[in-house]
Parts: C-alpha cells; sequence; structure tokens
C-alpha cells in the first residue's frame, strides 16, 4: 500500500512554486499547519529533506528535494492528464471494438467504419460480425464495446439506441406469380413454401408475423445465412421473407430475384446500437454511437 498521497505530494510541489509555505497554503485554501504536516511525512518517508527552511525566506529545496519534486510534477501532470477523461488523445489510444449482426454487416458495417475514421481520422477502431448469441455474450465479457443488430435476444442487461427501422420484405424468383403486384397479402404466403435464414431467434420472429394473425405457413427450407435464402429463393426453391434486404437483384450464382412489400403488414424492425447497462461505453464510444445515428437516421 502506498504510504503517501497524492494530495501530499501535491502540497510539496505547491509549495515548491509558490516559495513558501504560506503563499502555498493560501493558493490551496488550507491551513499552514495542514501544509506543514504534509511535507514531514513525505521527508519522514524518505529521511531526507525537501527544503532548506530559513525563518524569513522563501523556501529552497535540498538537492534530494529538487529531484523528487521534479519528478512529483511530472507524476502530478500524468496523474490530471490521466483524470481528464474528456481529452480525446488519450481515448483514442484505446482501441474500440464494434459488433455488428451477420445479415447486417454486408450492407452496413463498411459505411460506418469509412464514416467513422473519416470523423475521427486517429480512432483505433476493430470490428467483429457474428449472431444475436456470440454479440450479446461479447457485451456482457466486455469484448466489444457496443453492437449494431437487431433488438432480439437481448435482456434489461443492454441499453439500446434505436438508429433505423426496417420492414419485412419478400423475396421471390423473378417468373413467380406474385411478380407484377405491387403488394402481396400475408394469407398468400401460406400457401407457399417458405425459405428462412435460421439464425436463433430469426426464424420464430419471422413466424410471429404469421402467428398473431392466426395464419399457420410452411416452411420448406432453414438455410444458415441470408444469402443462401436468396439463393435458393432465386433459384425457385420458395419465397423468403427478411427484414434485412440488399441492395443487389441477383443472388451469389447469378440469379435474378425480386423483392416485394406486404400488402397488410406494417410492422417495422428497428436497428439498435447496443450497450452494456452495466459497462458503459467510454467518451469517445459515445462519440462514435452518436454519429452512426446522424448516419443511419430513423425514418
Amino acid at each position: 500500500m502506498l504510504s503517501l498521497s497524492i494530495r501530499q505530494i501535491e502540497y510539496a510541489v505547491a509549495t515548491f512554486e509558490f516559495g513558501s509555505i504560506s503563499g502555498a497554503a493560501e493558493a490551496l485554501n488550507i491551513s499552514q499547519p495542514a501544509l506543514s504536516v504534509a511535507i514531514s511525512r513525505i521527508e519522514e518517508h524518505f529521511g531526507k529533506p525537501l527544503f532548506i527552511r530559513r525563518k524569513g525566506a522563501s523556501v529552497v529545496p535540498t538537492s534530494f528535494g529538487f529531484s523528487f519534486l521534479h519528478d512529483a510534477n511530472v507524476l502530478l501532470k500524468d496523474f490530471n492528464h490521466l483524470l481528464d477523461n474528456k481529452n480525446e488523445n488519450i481515448l483514442t489510444k484505446k482501441p474500440i471494438f464494434v459488433g455488428c449482426f451477420i445479415d447486417l454487416a454486408p450492407m452496413m458495417l463498411a459505411p460506418t467504419v469509412i464514416h467513422l475514421k473519416n470523423k475521427f481520422p486517429n480512432i483505433n477502431l476493430s470490428t467483429s460480425v457474428g449472431d444475436f448469441e456470440l454479440l450479446s455474450k461479447q457485451l456482457k465479457n466486455g469484448t466489444i464495446d457496443f453492437a449494431l443488430t437487431y433488438n432480439l435476444g437481448l435482456d434489461a442487461d443492454f441499453n439500446l439506441k434505436t438508429i433505423a427501422n426496417l420492414k419485412p420484405k419478400i423475396f421471390v424468383e423473378e417468373n413467380h406469380k406474385f411478380v407484377g403486384k405491387s403488394k402481396v397479402l400475408l394469407k398468400d404466403l401460406a400457401k407457399e413454401k417458405l425459405v428462412l435464414a435460421d439464425q436463433e431467434l430469426s426464424v420464430s420472429h419471422i413466424m410471429s408475423l404469421f402467428q398473431q394473425n392466426n395464419i399457420t405457413p410452411t416452411i420448406e427450407h432453414r438455410v444458415v445465412t441470408l444469402e443462401l435464402m436468396r439463393s435458393y429463393v432465386a433459384n425457385g426453391l420458395g419465397v423468403g421473407i427478411s427484414y434485412t434486404t440488399p441492395n443487389s437483384d441477383r443472388s451469389y450464382d447469378g440469379k435474378v430475384l425480386k423483392i416485394l412489400d406486404f400488402e397488410d403488414y406494417a410492422h417495422e424492425e428497428p436497428i439498435v446500437i447496443a450497450t452494456n447497462k452495466y459497462n458503459p461505453p467510454s467518451d469517445i464510444a459515445l462519440k462514435l454511437i452518436d454519429e452512426m445515428s446522424l448516419l443511419f437516421k430513423v425514418k
């Protein structure tokens, strides 16, 4: 345990700077006896005097005192610098780790990185991509500072900031009978073979669209990723539903697919930035979150 305090060291440095115990005591708004005691404690600790004391004259550091006070002054500056958590130069030295839900990453992660690095050129930014379970785990153990995701599987341990809202879309192959319709009824989808991306909570979330309307759909294929779902659909293996809508009208294998709207379902799914309630983001992380809110503005 440290036997000397920062306060005692601060008093000794102030005495040197003001040239007297009385001047330092007045500047620090403490009593002269309290300041004298602090200096005495330091001298007792080292067994050496800090100052040459002469009645009626300014205090003069001893050889030891001069060396000690020089190092103490550096220590106090570093200590104050450490406490100044608004100092962006310090904060940007710490890497900021951003997590992103796997389906959102191809659309949103690169624009996010570019925007944040343009806004904060010195930021040390790292990213990771995962499913709902992984992001939740990383947030709880502090592996990431915040996550860009849907609000699925996130409990009361997280704070959520909505940055965008997405409506579910219907995916069909280019010659499907739905093509040409401006919108599709939910009940019409119950007659189709569905292809859904099966990422823990995502299937049950899509299924809730039907359950809320007492409609029972048929799931023909459960696939592991959004892009695999799009490929199945483009190749005529069924109809897909997703809140995540890539801008491309072709699957990875070059087949065309069409994206349609619901006629009777307008629920929007929020995209959120999630943080751990018990591990609040740093000041610089909060700045990044604010910038992301501006980039993806809630519609």
